[in-house]
Formats: structure tokens, sequence, C-alpha cells
């Protein structure tokens, strides 16, 4: 029963990043690694910060709609004045349907390509992704230590 080959390690708390990103057929827009717990405020910030910029690349003048899932930060009266204010139409998602977002396609490649990464590599590559596109941190829009799965 202690033979090693017997026994199979765990870990409790794994490391993660939590991150946020973007995809169109236009293109991707950059990640942004979040270090906080994500509530409205924090949302629009990322909104701001990253999403505003790969809008305006990916479409420039064009119009767009924006797809996101129910989570909190997202449906908060603060985060849909967010969205008027800036003239950007937010598609209606019906609830408890996370497996029809095309992003989550994408965030499970990431996440299996993420699997076994140390945290120092990953954070040396947010650091080097965000230097390439010109990004710069914010403080809560920041190195991360948690990897999710699913956006925020």
């Amino acid at each position: 029963a202690q033979k090693s080959s017997c026994l199979k390690s765990s870990v409790k708390f794994p490391q993660s990043v939590m991150v946020w990103g973007a995809m169109s057929s236009a293109g991707v827009g950059p990640l942004s690694f979040i270090k906080s717990t994500v509530n409205a405020a924090v949302y629009q910030e990322i909104l701001e910060h990253f999403m505003l910029p790969a809008a305006d690349k990916l479409f420039g003048d064009d119009d767009f709609i924006f797809q996101q899932d129910l989570a909190p930060a997202h449906k908060a009266k603060t985060t849909s004045t967010w969205f008027n204010s800036h003239g950007i139409t937010v598609l209606d998602w019906p609830a408890n349907s996370t497996d029809l977002n095309p992003i989550e396609n994408l965030w499970g490649i990431v996440k299996r390509k993420m699997e076994g990464t140390e945290t120092l590599k990953c954070r040396q590559a947010e650091c080097q992704y965000q230097s390439n596109l010109g990004y710069h941190n914010t403080s809560t829009v920041s190195k991360a230590d948690r990897l999710h799965a699913t956006p925020s």
C-alpha cells in the first residue's frame, strides 16, 4: 500500500491564472491577466483598457455586437450603463448556456496548453505578450496568480 507506484499525488490548491480575452471574426484582442476578484468596477476597467482598444483596432468605425455570459459583473446595472454610454450593443444571452459561447472552446485549448506550466513562465509570457502589444497593466489588471478555463 505504501509503494510509490500505488500512490497518486494530488494538489489541493493548484496555481492558476485568471484571464479575460476576446475573439471575433476580425481577429483576437489582447489578454487581460486579472489578479483581483472580478466585480462590476473591475470588469468595466477591463472593458475600458482592453476591449475598447481591441474593438477599435478590429472594427474601426464599424458597428459590432458584444457577446458575454451572465456573470454577475457582466449583468450589473453599472455595466449595462457603461455599455450604453459607449454605444455598444450587447447580445442578449440565454441563462445557463455557457456551452454555446464559442470562446469556451478557445479557453479549453488555452487551459490544456497551460497545464503543467510553471507560474514564472506564465508571468514571463504575459509580460512579453502585453509589451509586444503596447498594453500596460493597471492596479487591477496585472500579473496574475490564477488560470481559469472560463472568461471573466
